[in-house]
């Protein structure tokens, strides 16, 4: 009974380890990437087709990249979160404003504009 919950213990305890590993490997990459000039973010999920908020950070030079599809791992997740929040720091400190909070408001007030338009047909 006492090796079983030692042995539970340390897998629990790699597995936190490994999420936070994963998130400071995206760290790591996005300071790599930033400081040769990329300006880019991690996506995963379904992609949408014409998204205005996707077209309007291409806009001020971000690049969106997906990296999964609708099926996603933890370490993908934690590395792409870790990369973002990162990434996301330089790029508002580079523009001088939070270009991805723009760019939500944008996406916003398209996708509203898009829906009236539909609405009324």
């Amino acid at each position: 009974m006492k090796t079983t919950k030692h042995l539970l213990f340390v897998l629990l305890c790699l597995g936190f380890c490994s999420c936070s590993v994963n998130r400071k490997d995206g760290t790591r990459a996005a300071e790599r990437d930033f400081s040769r000039g990329v300006m880019r973010i991690e996506t995963y999920g379904y992609p949408m087709p014409n998204n205005p908020y996707e077209s309007y950070l291409s806009n001020h030079g971000v690049k969106v990249d997906s990296v999964a599809g609708c099926i996603v791992d933890d370490r993908t997740i934690e590395h792409a979160d870790g990369y973002n929040s990162k990434m996301k720091r330089l790029i508002n400190k580079r523009l001088g404003k939070d270009v991805f909070k723009e760019a939500r408001d944008y996406s916003n007030k398209k996708n509203k504009t898009e829906q009236v338009a539909a609405s009324d047909r």
